[in-house]
C-alpha cells in the first residue's frame, strides 16, 4: 500500500501533468507556477488529505496494543499531512495574509520532525513509516547534502523492509532520481526512473493504471528534458499506452493522460501531424468521460490543440478552442478570479500572432488587472516572481505598436508590486528592472536604460558571481546601448567581456549573435579586419546550426527559421561592399554567404532527405531514420541550449551526437551519390572547381546596406554582382541602387510583351548599362556565362540586352541560368533516366462552371485568384504536340482529357518532359506580423534588428503551378487539375535530362530577393531534373511551335542544351528560321554587325527571347 504522503505527492504530480507542467522541473516550480495552478492544487490536496485523515480516525478506536499502534500511526500521518498542507500556498481568493502564510511555513518542518520522532519511537528505525517521515523532513531541508542523505536512507529502509521491487518504493525512487538530476548524475537518475517504471509495469492492473502512467511520464520527461532524446521519450509513452490498452481497452478514460503526453511530446518534436492525431484521440475519449470529468478534460485537450494550431499557423481553428477553454474557466472560477490569467494570456498571444492588436488590448488589460489582483491577495515571494516573469511578455505588444507610455505604466506598476513583496536584490526585482531597461532601449532612451542595466549588472554579479552566463547577457545589453550612443570602444570592451565569459564557461557554443554584435562594433570603430574575423565566426556557427535544424520540423518552421538569418546575409554583403571593399577576406566571406543562402528558403520547403529515403533500399532507409533521430536530438539540444545541464554534460552530449551524425552521414554517403552531393561544403573554391574553362559564374544580389554609425538600415536596397571565373581571383562590382534598376527592368519587360514596340533596343541598352556593362568589364574573354539573378532580374532574358556596339548579348554570349552557384554541386550527380519521353499539351480544362460566371480568363499568366480563374483553351498547343511527336516518335503524347494531373504525378524519370499548358501565379501574401515582434533573445539580441525582414505566412510553392485537364471544374481531391509547384517538386524527375514548360510565364513565379525565382523553375530543380526551359511571357502558338521544333532538332544533333537555344534564337533574330518540318538554312549564325532600321519577321525579341534555359547546359549525352 502506498502511504498517504506519497499518494498526495503523486496526486500533485498528476495535477501538474494535466496542467502541462513537467514534474522534472519541480525544483523551480515555485518561481513558475501560475496562480490558478497553485490555487487548484491546494484545494485538491486539501480535500484528499482531509478525507484520508477522517478515514484513519474512524478506523483507530480501541485500547489493545494493536489499537494503540493504530492510534500512533494515525497521529504520525496526521502530522505529516498537516505539515504538507501548511507548506502549500493558499488558494486564489484566500484572505490569508503573508504573515500567516510565512508562519505556517515555519510550522511545517517542526510537524514533520514530530512525526519522525513518533515513528521512530513507535516502530523503530527500519520501518517504512520512518522512511516516509524521513522523506518529508528532507523536503523541508535547504541543505542539499542533508536532503540527499535522508532520502537515500529512506530508500534503503524500504528496500530492506519491502524488497527491491515493491510498489511502495516507486515514490522514493522518483525522489532520489530528482536529487540525482540536481547533482547532474544522469546515469543514476535514468536507472532509478527506469526501475520505477518497470516495477509499475510488472504490477500493472486496472487499479494501478495511474501509477504506471505517472512513472512513464516522469521517465519520458527525463529523456526529453535532460537527455534531449525525444525518440526514447516517445517509446516509453507508447509502451505505457499499449500496456494500458491491454488492461482497459482502447477507449478508457484513464488513457487520456498518456495520450496527452504523447501528443505534447510529438508537438515538442515538431511532428504536428502525429500530435494532432493523439490530441484528437484524447478529445474523443474526453467527450465520453463521466460528467464530473468530461468538460474539464475537453477544455484542457482543446487548449493544447489550440496551441498546436497556433504553432502550425492555423489561427482560425485555434481561436474557438481557446474561447471555449476560457468560457469554462470563467464559469468555474468567476469573472474576477486571478485563475483566468493563463487563458487570457493565451488569447492575447493568439491575437498578437495574427496582428489583431486592438482585439488583444482589452484582453491584456484584464489579464494584467487579474494578475495584480491575485498578487495583492497572495503576497508571497514565489507569486511575485511568477508575476515578474510575465511582465515582459505582457508589455511586448505595446512595444511593437510603439505605445511606450502604456508599456511604461505597466512596468512601473509591476515594479511597485514586486518591491513591496521582494527584497531589493531579489531576482524577481531584477527581472522587472530588465523589462524596464529594455523598454527604454527599444524606445531609444539610452540615458534612462543604461543606469538600470548597470544596476542589474551589479545585482547579478553579487548574486551569481562575475563570470556567470547571466552577467554575459547583461554585458551584451549594455554593449548594444553603448553602440547606440556611439561609444564603440566601450561596446567592444563589454562585448569582449561577454565573449570571454561564454568561452570560459564552455557550456554552449558562443552565441553567433554576440559575435555578430562584436563585428558590428569593430566595423563602426574602424577595425575592418576584426569585423571580418568575428563575422566569419558568427556565420560559420550559423551555418552549422542551419545544417542541423533544416533536417527537422515543418516547412513553415524551416522557412521561419531561415528568415531569421536574413539580416546576417545583408550585413555580410554590406560589410564587404560598404566598409571593406578592398579586403579579400571580406569579399570571400560575402560570396560564401551568398552561395550558401541564396535560394535556400525554397529548398527548405521540400524535404530532400525524405525524397532520397523513398528511393533507397531498406538498409539505407534504416540509416536515414537513424540520421533523422540524431538530427532531432541535435536540433533540440542546440536550440534549447544547456538548460539544466552543466557545461561538461552539455558539451559531452553535443560531441556524442555530432560523432553519431558524422558516422551516419559518412555511411549514407558511401551508398548515395545524391546525398553525398548535399553534404558538400558550399565555398567559392568548391564551386569554382566545377566551372569549365572559358566559363564564369555571375552571382547577382540585392541587399540593404547597413550603416554602423547610426545603427540603421539604408532606405534603399542596392545591387551587387560577384564574378567567379573558372580560374583566378574572384571579382565584384557595385551596380548601384536597386530602384533605378527595377524601373529599367519594368520598361524592358513592357517592350517585350508584344512585337510592336520599335524602341526595344534603346530600352534594352538602358538596362544593360546598369546591369551587364559593369559586369562585362570583369568577364574578359569569357563567352559562356552562368547567371544567378536576384529579385526582379529573374524576370528578364539577359540575351535580349544590348551592348555598347548595339548588339544583342545573345550574339556574344551563351547564357545558362542558376538559382545559385550552389546548384553546380548538385549537377555533379547524374541519375539514369528510363529513356522515355512524355509530351503533355492542349488539356481539356473544362467549361466555365455555373458558379464561375465572373471567372477571369487565364491568358497571360498574371496574378489571379485561383478560385475565380478560368483556364482558356489552348488549341495551338495541339499542333506543337503533333510536331514534337514527329520528331520524337517514341514519345507518349497526352492531350485533352488525358493531360491530367494524375498522369503527370505518375511519371517516372522520363529523359524528356514537355508540357504545353497555362501557368498560374497567385498574388503574394503579406508578411507575418509575429515576425515583427520584439523578442527577448538577450545574448542573441542583435544590434541589426529584424523589422525589415518579415516572414511569409504561406508556402510560396503553393502559389504557382500548372493548369491541366479539368482545372475549370474546381474539383477537390488529388486530381483537381491543378498541379502546384510544391507538387511539382515532389515528382520523380531524377535522371530527367530536360523539362520544357511551353506555357505562359512559367519561369516567373514569386520574386523574392535572396531566394531566386519562387516558381516552377526551382520546383523542377528540386524534383531532380537536370535542365529546364521555360517562357517568361506568352508568345504566339506558331512561333513557339517552330522554336521548339528547331530546338529539339539541334539537341538531337548533339548541341548543348543552352547553346542549342542560343542558335535557335540567333536564327530567328536573323530571319533564318523556317516553319516546322523544314531544315534551317544555316546551322551556325554570325553576329549581327549593324542594326536593322526595323524588325522583320520574327527578329523582334518578343519572339525569340521568351524562352530561357536553366540548369545543366551540356548536350543530352552529358558532354559540355
Amino acid at each position: 500500500m502506498i502511504s498517504t504522503g506519497k499518494s498526495l505527492k503523486r496526486l500533485l504530480n498528476n495535477h501538474l501533468f494535466i496542467q502541462g507542467v513537467n514534474p522534472m522541473k519541480q525544483v523551480s516550480l515555485a518561481a513558475t507556477m501560475s496562480l490558478a495552478l497553485l490555487s487548484s492544487t491546494f484545494v485538491l490536496a486539501h480535500q484528499v488529505t482531509k478525507s484520508s485523515v477522517g478515514q484513519r480516525q474512524s478506523k483507530t478506536a480501541g485500547t489493545s496494543p494493536e489499537s494503540i499502534k493504530a492510534k500512533q500511526l494515525a497521529e504520525i500521518r496526521r502530522l505529516r499531512d498537516q505539515a504538507m498542507l501548511l507548506s502549500l500556498p493558499p488558494p486564489s481568493g484566500s484572505r490569508i495574509s503573508q504573515e500567516t502564510y510565512l508562519r505556517n511555513q515555519q510550522k511545517a518542518p517542526h510537524l514533520a520532525q514530530r512525526a519522525l520522532a513518533l515513528a521512530l519511537k513507535a516502530f523503530g528505525p527500519e520501518h517504512p513509516e520512518v522512511a516516509d517521515c524521513l522523506s518529508l523532513v528532507a523536503s523541508f531541508s535547504d541543505d542539499s547534502d542533508e536532503k540527499k542523505r535522508l532520502n537515500l536512507q529512506a530508500l534503503a529502509i524500504k528496500e530492506k523492509a519491502l524488497g527491491p521491487e515493491h510498489p511502495d518504493l516507486v515514490g522514493n525512487l522518483h525522489t532520489v532520481a530528482d536529487i540525482s538530476i540536481g547533482g547532474r548524475d544522469y546515469e543514476k537518475a535514468e536507472a532509478l526512473l527506469l526501475r520505477a517504471f518497470l516495477i509499475e509495469e510488472k504490477g500493472i492492473n486496472a487499479k494501478k493504471i495511474y501509477n504506471l502512467i505517472f512513472s512513464a511520464q516522469n521517465l519520458a520527461a527525463f529523456y526529453e528534458e535532460r537527455k534531449h532524446d525525444t525518440e526514447k521519450a516517445l517509446s516509453i509513452l507508447q509502451r505505457a499506452l499499449t500496456r494500458c490498452e491491454n488492461v482497459l481497452g482502447a477507449e478508457h478514460i484513464e488513457l487520456w493522460e498518456v495520450l496527452m503526453s504523447l501528443a505534447n511530446t510529438h508537438k515538442n518534436k515538431g511532428d504536428y501531424i502525429k500530435a494532432d492525431s493523439f490530441y484528437q484521440r484524447a478529445l474523443a475519449i474526453a467527450e465520453k468521460a463521466p460528467r464530473d470529468q468530461r468538460e474539464l478534460r475537453i477544455v484542457q485537450t482543446s487548449g493544447e490543440l489550440a496551441k498546436l494550431y497556433i504553432a502550425r499557423g492555423d489561427y482560425q481553428k485555434a481561436e474557438p478552442l481557446l474561447q471555449r477553454k476560457f468560457a469554462r474557466e470563467e464559469k468555474d472560477y468567476g469573472p474576477g478570479n486571478p485563475s483566468l490569467v493563463g487563458s487570457l494570456s493565451e488569447l492575447v498571444l493568439l491575437y498578437y500572432a495574427t496582428g489583431e492588436y486592438e482585439k488583444a488590448a482589452p484582453v491584456y488589460r484584464r489579464a494584467l488587472y487579474l494578475m495584480e489582483k491575485g498578487l495583492l491577495l497572495i503576497k508571497v515571494p514565489f507569486a511575485a516572481m511568477a508575476y515578474a516573469s510575465e511582465i515582459r511578455s505582457l508589455v511586448s505588444p505595446y512595444w511593437t505598436k510603439k505605445d511606450f507610455d502604456k508599456a511604461e505604466a505597466i512596468v512601473k506598476t509591476a515594479l511597485e508590486i514586486v518591491t513591496k513583496t521582494l527584497d531589493a536584490e531579489h531576482p524577481g526585482v531584477a527581472a522587472v528592472l530588465h523589462s524596464q531597461a529594455t523598454l527604454y532601449r527599444v524606445k531609444g532612451d539610452t540615458q534612462k536604460a543604461e543606469p538600470i542595466f548597470r544596476n542589474i549588472l551589479a545585482l547579478t554579479e553579487k548574486a551569481l558571481g562575475p563570470e556567470h552566463a547571466e552577467v554575459a547577457i547583461i554585458c551584451n545589453e549594455l554593449a548594444v546601448l553603448s553602440s547606440a550612443q556611439g561609444n564603440y570602444p566601450e561596446a567592444v570592451k563589454l562585448y569582449q567581456r561577454a565573449l570571454a565569459i561564454m568561452e570560459k564557461g564552455g557550456g554552449t557554443p558562443v552565441p553567433p549573435g554576440l559575435l555578430q554584435n562584436l563585428a558590428l562594433a569593430y566595423d563602426a570603430s574602424g577595425d575592418k579586419v576584426k569585423a571580418v574575423e568575428f563575422l566569419t565566426r558568427s556565420n560559420e556557427i550559423n551555418e552549422q546550426s542551419i545544417h542541423i535544424n533544416l533536417s527537422v520540423g515543418s516547412e513553415r518552421q524551416k522557412r521561419a527559421y531561415l528568415d531569421t538569418f536574413l539580416p546576417q546575409v545583408h550585413y555580410t554583403l554590406s560589410l564587404h561592399t560598404q566598409s571593406a571593399p578592398d579586403d579579400a577576406k571580406a569579399l570571400h566571406l560575402a560570396l560564401t554567404t551568398l552561395l550558401r543562402h541564396k535560394g535556400r528558403g525554397l529548398d527548405a520547403m521540400t524535404d530532400s532527405i525524405a525524397s532520397l529515403r523513398q528511393q533507397s533500399s531498406a538498409a539505407e532507409q534504416a540509416l536515414f531514420d537513424q540520421l533523422a533521430a540524431v538530427h532531432t536530438r541535435l536540433a533540440t539540444l542546440t536550440l534549447r541550449e544547456p538548460g539544466n545541464l552543466d557545461a561538461a554534460e552539455y558539451r559531452s552530449q553535443l560531441s556524442k551526437l555530432e560523432e553519431m551524425r558524422e558516422k551516419l552521414e559518412g555511411e549514407i554517403s558511401t551508398r548515395s551519390a545524391r546525398f553525398r552531393a548535399q553534404l558538400q561544403a558550399v565555398t567559392p573554391e568548391a564551386v569554382q572547381a566545377l566551372l569549365p574553362s572559358n566559363t564564369a559564374l555571375v552571382e547577382f544580389a540585392a541587399y540593404l546596406p547597413y550603416d554602423t554609425k547610426p545603427n540603421q538600415w539604408a532606405r534603399q536596397p542596392r545591387y551587387v554582382a560577384y564574378v567567379l571565373p573558372s580560374q583566378g581571383p574572384l571579382h565584384w562590382v557595385d551596380l548601384g541602387e536597386a530602384v533605378p534598376i527595377y524601373l529599367a527592368i519594368e520598361s524592358f519587360r513592357q517592350t517585350l510583351l508584344s512585337p510592336t514596340p520599335t524602341n526595344v533596343k534603346a530600352v534594352a541598352r538602358a538596362l544593360d548599362e546598369k546591369v551587364m556593362q559593369p559586369v562585362r568589364k570583369l568577364l574578359g574573354e569569357t563567352k559562356h556565362v552562368l547567371l544567378s539573378p536576384d529579385g526582379a532580374l529573374n524576370l528578364i532574358p539577359f540575351a535580349a540586352l544590348v551592348d555598347e556596339q548595339n548588339r544583342f548579348l545573345v550574339e556574344t554570349y551563351s547564357f545558362s541560368y542558376l538559382t545559385s552557384g550552389r546548384d553546380l554541386l548538385r549537377l555533379q550527380t547524374s541519375s539514369q533516366s528510363n529513356n522515355t519521353q512524355l509530351v503533355v499539351a492542349d488539356p481539356d480544362f473544362g467549361p466555365k462552371t455555373g458558379t464561375a460566371a465572373k471567372q477571369e480568363a487565364v491568358t497571360t499568366g498574371r496574378s489571379f485568384d485561383l478560385s475565380k480563374a478560368y483556364f482558356a483553351p489552348l488549341p495551338g498547343t495541339a499542333g506543337e504536340a503533333q510536331a514534337l511527336q514527329d520528331l520524337l516518335p517514341k514519345a507518349t503524347v497526352l492531350t485533352r482529357d488525358k493531360a491530367t494531373e494524375a498522369a503527370l504525378k505518375q511519371t517516372n524519370s522520363p529523359s524528356i518532359l514537355h508540357i504545353a499548358t497555362h501557368g498560374f501565379f497567385l498574388e503574394d501574401v503579406p508578411p507575418d506580423p509575429a515576425s515583427l515582434r520584439v523578442q527577448r533573445q538577450l545574448v542573441h539580441q542583435s544590434a541589426l534588428g529584424d523589422a525589415l525582414f518579415a516572414r511569409r505566412l504561406e508556402n510560396p510553392l503553393l502559389r504557382s503551378g500548372l493548369g491541366l485537364a479539368g482545372a475549370n471544374l474546381k474539383k477537390s481531391g488529388e486530381d483537381d487539375g491543378i498541379l502546384t509547384a510544391l507538387e511539382v517538386a515532389g515528382l520523380n524527375l531524377w535522371g530527367t535530362k530536360l523539362v520544357v514548360l511551353s506555357a505562359c510565364e512559367t519561369g516567373v513565379g514569386e520574386v523574392k530577393t535572396g531566394d531566386g525565382v519562387y516558381g516552377l523553375r526551382r520546383a523542377l530543380v528540386l524534383a531532380g531534373s537536370e535542365s529546364q526551359v521555360m517562357s517568361l511571357w506568352k508568345v504566339d502558338d506558331a512561333a513557339t511551335r517552330d522554336l521548339m521544333v528547331e530546338y529539339y532538332k539541334r539537341l538531337q544533333a548533339g548541341e548543348g542544351r543552352s547553346e542549342a537555344m542560343r542558335q535557335v534564337q540567333l536564327q530567328m533574330l536573323r530571319g533564318q528560321e523556317q516553319s516546322a518540318g523544314h531544315q534551317a538554312r544555316t546551322p551556325d549564325v554570325k553576329p549581327l554587325r549593324e542594326e536593322k532600321p526595323s524588325f522583320t519577321g520574327r527578329s523582334h525579341p518578343y519572339y525569340w527571347a521568351s524562352f530561357i534555359q536553366s540548369g545543366e547546359w551540356a548536350n543530352l549525352a552529358g558532354k559540355r
